[in-house]
Formats: structure tokens, C-alpha cells, sequence
């Protein structure tokens, strides 16, 4: 990965800084970020699918609610990686990076590993949290049903 956790959740709430207070706001949002502490909720889980169809339903979740950052090939071993940026929190206006690395298991199964991670204030909005939750539950959907 290019950029770690912090600096893309830094970097997108510039953009959303930038959005609602233009330059001077996209540059204030970034450096506030750097003070706000950085909160991860992750799970491990699953799926009753091979690791191709997996890649599958979790790339087409994730750019349903965000942006696909980089999804780099299959590695040797099998072990794949999928990043990606959503909103979450009041209004839309708290980023949060989602990480999902996935691994064969067994026949037709896929383990994987879900990672949130949003910054908090002094208001908890439980970004990360929340966004894994909705993401086990688009999973556990018929695709075509939200997920």
C-alpha cells in the first residue's frame, strides 16, 4: 500500500474540508486530522465462496459504498488485499478506510479479515464500527439485495 491508514484518512478529510470551506479548509481538516485519534473495528469471518467469487462480492460492496483505492493481484500464497475509502458518520462527513484481506480456506471458502478505520473526536460517531457492520451485513444479503 501507498499510503497508510492516517494519511489516507488525512487526506480525504481535506477533501471533505475542502468541500465545505474550500482551500483554507481542506488545509485546516488535514492538519486537525493529525490530532484526532484513529479508530479501527475489524472482524474475521468466513464466506462460502471460493476466494475469485469473494474478491468478487467484496470489490462490488465496497465501490457500492466508497471508492476502490487498490485491489493488488493474488499473491503466492494465495492471500489477496482490498482497500477502499467510504463515508461514514453525521451527514457523510467522517472517512473511513476499510481494508479487507482474504485468503483461501478450505474447499470453496474464503477466510478474510475486516478492517474499519475512522478518525474520532471528542463525539464519538463510531464510524468504523458501524461501517463494519454494514459490510457483514451486505455479505450476508443475496447479492442483488444491497449487497
Amino acid at each position: 500500500m501507498a499510503k497508510d491508514e492516517d494519511e489516507l484518512l488525512a487526506s480525504a478529510l481535506g477533501t471533505v474540508g475542502a468541500s465545505t470551506g474550500g482551500r483554507g479548509g481542506q488545509r485546516g481538516a488535514s492538519f486537525a486530522s493529525r490530532f484526532l485519534k484513529t479508530v479501527a473495528h475489524e472482524i474475521g469471518m468466513t464466506l462460502p465462496l471460493p476466494l475469485e467469487a469473494a474478491t468478487e462480492r467484496l470489490t462490488t460492496i465496497l465501490a457500492q459504498l466508497g471508492q476502490v483505492l487498490d485491489r493488488p493481484p493474488q499473491s503466492s500464497t494465495g492471500q489477496r488485499q482490498i482497500r477502499a475509502i467510504a463515508v461514514g458518520g453525521a451527514g457523510g462527513l467522517n472517512p473511513v478506510v476499510i481494508t479487507v484481506d482474504l485468503g483461501p480456506n478450505g474447499v470453496g471458502e474464503t477466510s478474510l479479515t475486516l478492517r474499519a478505520a475512522a478518525k474520532e473526536g471528542i463525539i464519538k460517531q463510531r464510524s468504523a464500527e458501524k461501517m463494519t457492520k454494514l459490510i457483514v451485513d451486505r455479505l450476508a444479503s443475496p447479492p442483488g439485495n444491497g449487497g
